[in-house]
């Protein structure tokens, strides 16, 4: 864990070399250890390193391996984690469609979880798809619509501005150019919201 722990560090830090050094540290003791869950977890965040390298194939490799060793453990949680890092590389690879179905598999899971945080991810992700390469625009818009109401529901101003923002390019794809700049006016006023908030909070806060 505390291997696994140091290759997070050293991936924020974009230093991926050293990030990929421990995840191969890690899963190694998982491995010994035979840690099924833990290798899985070791093996996705090495395909998070291909990912970030461009090493496409590289990054299947380890999601798909991952994704065996969590079915292994009926880890649903860590199957829909999978499935979501595999339809990003599809993405990666112009194979839209591949993308798509990965997305209904993690899509599937997260909703007879409740986890509605993921699901508005993977919801977005699909929405994204469909706007930007198969122009299917109405069933976008009803995505956004989905993936708007979960944020408001969970009070996350950040994804509300960002969600807002990916409406206003929807619109602006539809050529409602007043909508458009609606929702981006909309966007930018959350921003700020939460910009001002997180100044008052720490202004007020009793550690300073």
């Amino acid at each position: 864990n505390c291997l696994n722990d140091i290759g997070l560090v050293y991936e924020s830090w974009a230093v991926f070399d050293s990030a990929a050094y421990y995840y191969k540290a890690s899963y190694k003791i998982e491995k010994e250890l035979k840690n099924v869950e833990g290798m899985a977890t070791s093996l996705i965040n090495m395909g998070n390193i291909d990912y970030y390298r461009k090493n496409y194939q590289g990054a299947l490799n380890n999601y798909f391996h991952a994704l065996k060793n969590f079915t292994v453990k009926n880890d649903r949680q860590g199957m829909a984690m999978a499935y979501n890092s595999i339809s990003i590389i599809y993405e990666q690879l112009n194979d839209f469609s591949t993308s798509l179905d990965y997305l209904r598999k993690a899509k599937n899971i997260y909703t007879n979880t409740g986890d509605n945080l993921r699901l508005s991810r993977v919801l977005n992700n699909m929405a994204d798809i469909y706007n930007d390469h198969f122009k299917e625009y109405k069933k976008a818009e009803t995505l956004y619509e989905k993936v708007l109401r979960i944020k408001e529901e969970l009070g996350l101003k950040a994804g509300v501005a960002l969600v807002k923002s990916n409406i206003g390019v929807l619109y602006g794809h539809m050529g409602n150019l007043s909508l458009a700049l609606k929702y981006f006016d909309e966007s930018r006023k959350r921003s700020e919201e939460r910009r001002v908030g997180k100044e008052c909070r720490s202004r007020w806060s009793p550690y300073h």
